[in-house]
């Protein structure tokens, strides 16, 4: 039986420590399902199963602890970088730059009220507590490690500030969850309206026109018409200009495509490394000015949209000349 007491109480014991994490992180996550008026806590939970754990006496040894704190937030800050590092510097072109300031503005408000809360108390709470209480009602996981750690390196031995954090968590959870419900009573927001609209902005973000010049070094569509290619791509695109032996033309659903043709093509953004790679290299061609181009508009695997947009760039770019004859109102194929 001796096994048995180890497994359960021997603090030292690396099958105690596993059991106490799977029993500590399973009870919490099952636990965070539970809906109270519609809301749940989440995983949110796993600290509180923590903390009554804690309170039973349930430990483990303390380097054992520091390493898994430490590696785990390792992994948090990690998984957050991926999910939001491809879209990150991009953001600076959308808004991006606005919510950092944004960002920036709160997290001075909430030093301020912190030092505030300070003075106003005399000191009756020490500033390294009150560093565990900011990060707990803001529920901000890494800056407690920061915290953690600049008060190691400055020798710091007093109470841990992991106590602030933790009594202040629960409320700054609830606080949270119960100031979104508010806002969305007090200011009638509609949770369908918003989600729709959410998806038509996501779908426009996916769905942006791109505009490139392409060579065709693809020997394998080489005496393939425009037609084929688009069968065999399966991507949407518009080739609205084709120079062929220094010939400038608008190319049909029967133009045959040679090695060395340079074509103009419009795309969505997502389609267009896929594009690139099937017909050819990404080049900068500049098209004779004031060419006069005519020829038969049947675009093959477009939208109105697509069509419109490669006009407008003829004109713009090239300074040409168009004269686009829409022969029996061919129908745009989507």
């Amino acid at each position: 039986m001796d096994w048995l007491q180890s497994l359960l109480w021997d603090p030292s014991s690396v099958a105690h420590i596993v059991l106490l994490y799977a029993f500590v992180v399973a009870a919490g996550v099952y636990l965070g399902k539970i809906k109270i008026f519609g809301v749940s806590l989440g995983v949110t939970f796993v600290l509180f199963a923590g903390i009554l754990m804690g309170h039973f006496g349930f430990t483990a040894d303390t380097h054992i602890l520091h390493f898994i704190r430490e590696f785990g937030l390792i992994l948090f800050v990690f998984c957050i970088g991926l999910q939001v590092g491809p879209s990150f510097f991009s953001s600076f072109k959308k808004g991006g730059m606005t919510l950092n300031l944004l960002a920036v503005g709160i997290v001075v408000l909430n030093i301020a009220v912190a030092l505030g809360l300070y003075y106003l108390w005399n000191g009756r709470v020490e500033l390294p507590m009150m560093v565990g209480i900011l990060y707990g009602a803001v529920t901000n996981t890494p800056g407690l490690g920061a915290a953690n750690e600049a008060l190691n390196q400055l020798s710091y031995n007093g109470p841990q500030i992991a106590l602030g954090y933790a009594c202040a968590y629960p409320l700054g959870v609830v606080g949270i969850i119960g100031s979104i419900i508010a806002i969305r009573y007090i200011f009638r927001v509609n949770m369908a309206k918003e989600e729709e609209s959410l998806k038509i902005q996501s779908g426009d973000s996916h769905h942006k026109p791109h505009m490139m010049s392409l060579e065709v070094r693809n020997e394998s569509i080489s005496g393939k018409t425009l037609i084929e290619i688009k069968n065999f791509l399966g991507r949407k695109f518009v080739c609205s200009r084709i120079r062929h032996d220094g010939h400038v033309s608008i190319p049909d659903h029967e133009t045959v495509f040679n090695i060395g043709d340079q074509l103009f093509i419009v795309c969505s953004e997502e389609d267009a490394p896929a594009i690139v790679v099937f017909i050819g290299k990404e080049v900068e061609v500049l098209f004779e000015e004031r060419a006069q181009i005519e020829g038969k508009a049947v675009m093959t695997g477009h939208t109105k949209e697509y069509m419109k947009i490669a006009l407008e760039t003829e004109k713009n770019i090239s300074n040409c000349i168009v004269k686009v004859r829409i022969e029996n109102h061919s129908q745009i194929i989507r």
